[in-house]
């Protein structure tokens, strides 16, 4: 996972307005309503990006924290998204009891994990910051949507 989107991150908004963020924020509210116990989950995402996704979290009255590997991303993702952590989704810097309700991995960025040992270290450390029994969820470009 070493794309740097530091040039990219003053203009990612533009670059991304063809996303859906509402849609994901509905389907998101809609697994939540459906799996979680808790009304107003507490979420962490890996991959935040500016934080389009979780400025809609938090005027929705979820607790929410960004992260992103790139930096510059995360200056941008403090504007919106208030708590901001800079960080590898293998290696988060979070304090042991830091838990989450979801941890959301988002518009294919896990599709930047290049083998299984990677996928590991990932899944472990999701495993290490949600509470239990509750939800990681994240998506997956195939190479045939890639290439179509």
């Amino acid at each position: 996972m070493s794309v740097n989107y530091s040039a990219l991150a003053p203009i990612y908004d533009r670059l991304m307005a063809h996303v859906g963020y509402h849609r994901w924020h509905i389907l998101i509210e809609e697994i939540v309503q459906r799996y979680c116990a808790t009304a107003r989950p507490s979420i962490f995402e890996i991959g935040a990006g500016t934080g389009v996704l979780g400025e809609r979290f938090i005027a929705a009255g979820f607790p929410y924290v960004a992260s992103d590997l790139s930096f510059q991303m995360c200056l941008q993702a403090r504007r919106r998204a208030g708590r901001v952590v800079c960080a590898d989704g293998r290696r988060l810097p979070l304090k042991g009891a830091a838990c989450f309700d979801i941890i959301l991995f988002l518009y294919d960025g896990i599709n930047y994990l290049m083998d299984k040992g990677e996928y590991q270290e990932l899944l472990s450390e999701v495993h290490s910051h949600l509470k239990q029994g509750v939800l990681f969820l994240f998506d997956v470009t195939t190479v045939f949507n890639s290439t179509r």
